[in-house]
């Protein structure tokens, strides 16, 4: 009974002392990058400032890529499919 409190306990102590460790840590980590470059690494991307048109010019880039991508891989499907039958 005696191990399982000990136990229990030090679970309990080890895992708060990790989060507080854990939490400090990159507090410290981003004051440092808020210091050192201005505010610049912990600004998130907004959203509402884009245009449509720069959304719909992403979107077409990223379909002619995934178009690209889609016909490599039939490509090397292939390739490996006539390795395969030899």
């Amino acid at each position: 009974m005696f191990f399982f409190l000990t136990n229990l306990a030090l679970d309990i102590t080890l895992g708060g002392g990790f989060w507080v460790l854990k939490n400090t840590t990159y507090g410290v980590y981003n004051l440092y990058l808020y210091l050192m470059y201005n505010n610049q690494k912990l600004i998130k991307y907004d959203v509402d400032k884009i245009d449509e048109s720069d959304m719909r010019k992403l979107y077409t880039d990223q379909q002619l890529k995934i178009e690209e991508l889609n016909n490599n891989i039939k490509k090397l499907t292939k390739i490996v499919e006539n390795k395969n039958s030899e």
